[in-house]
């Protein structure tokens, strides 16, 4: 017996909950003839009763997914049904016994949800890809979804030019596998490790190293100092004194007599710059033309130098004034037509 009753009250829908609502019903007429009688205990009586059947009827009604021991629904229904006899019990079977039945069926009924495909195989062993293109590294490690992926992209970086696999190294560090951020970070301190191995070297040599010499250990440390900088391996309170320590030995080495001295006025111009000492950099770009550098190796400099002055109408002009051959096609379109 017991089983059969619960089988019964697992079925989908009770064909008998619209009857026992309609004898619940049936049960408020002589509850509503004892009130006109003036005789309140056997209303309450009959009330009662015919609260209890109504509530039956309602769990009854409700879809398989709401059934279960809510206590606290079941006493909310109690309630309403307690306090406004039929209308209660009418109104809850109709919201919650009848209309969940007439939904129309949930969307994933109807739709397949096709997963995104992989990417090619291929595309993440190469090496020589844009790290800003759509199929480039970056977006490799921004949108694949397998990890063995994103990392053949990291170790693919140590082919690249440190300029353009630092940027990528860094996305990769806020990967959410382990072994993506580990090799990551791995393959940046090994390039901070080597820059600053070679700036120890320097300075050994520093101290040793009489006469001429001494300006070219100079000029190399200022060389190193900035592509620690540049490379974005330092930040915060550690560049701002990396950048210190290149301006100085750069300056010490133009005193000293170098025989480069454009290429040094220049690498105080980009110091200047990433300090965002616009006069300074200014002049600094000046000394560097007056000693011979290429002025078409000048120019996005003094493009950058005017937009961080907010002389922004010069930007336009300074970029017309490229020459053609200076760079592959439409690297600098896009720029030269947002500007213009």
């Amino acid at each position: 017996m017991t089983c059969a009753l619960a089988t019964a009250w697992q079925r989908p829908r009770r064909r008998w909950a619209p009857l026992l609502l309609l004898l619940g019903l049936a049960l408020e007429w002589p509850a509503a003839s004892a009130v006109l009688a003036r005789a309140p205990l056997v209303a309450l009586a009959w009330h009662l009763a015919a609260t209890g059947v109504q509530l039956v009827a309602v769990l009854a009604a409700l879809p398989p997914a709401w059934r279960g021991g809510r206590l606290l629904g079941a006493s909310l229904c109690l309630i309403m049904i307690l306090l406004l006899p039929a209308l209660g019990g009418v109104g809850l079977y109709v919201t919650l016994g009848w209309l969940p039945w007439r939904a129309p069926r949930r969307i994933d009924r109807y739709t397949d949800f096709i997963a995104p495909p992989e990417l090619p195989e291929g595309l993440a062993d190469r090496v020589r890809f844009s790290p800003y293109g759509s199929g480039g590294a970056l977006g490799i490690l921004e949108r694949s979804t397998r990890a063995d992926q994103r990392i053949r992209v990291v170790l693919a970086t140590r082919k690249m030019d440190d300029r353009d696999a630092v940027p990528i190294l860094r996305v990769a560090l806020r990967d959410p596998v382990d072994e993506v951020r580990l090799l990551a970070y791995a393959l940046i301190e090994r390039k901070e490790k080597r820059i600053s191995g070679a700036i120890r070297e320097q300075l050994d040599r520093l101290e040793h190293e009489e006469g001429q010499g001494i300006t070219a250990i100079r000029q190399r440390l200022a060389e190193l100092y900035w592509e620690l900088a540049y490379l974005g391996l330092a930040t915060g309170e550690v560049e701002r004194h990396i950048l210190r320590e290149a301006r100085r030995h750069a300056r010490e080495a133009l005193a000293g007599g170098a025989a480069n001295a454009a290429e040094l006025h220049f690498l105080l111009a980009r110091i200047a710059l990433r300090r965002e000492e616009v006069v300074e950099a200014g002049d600094e770009l000046a000394a560097a033309e007056r000693a011979g550098l290429p002025r078409n190796k000048l120019l996005p400099y003094r493009a950058e130098l005017a937009f961080a002055a907010r002389r922004l109408d010069e930007v336009p002009r300074i970029l017309g004034e490229l020459e053609s051959d200076i760079c592959h096609p439409g690297v600098l379109s896009e720029l030269e037509a947002q500007w213009q």
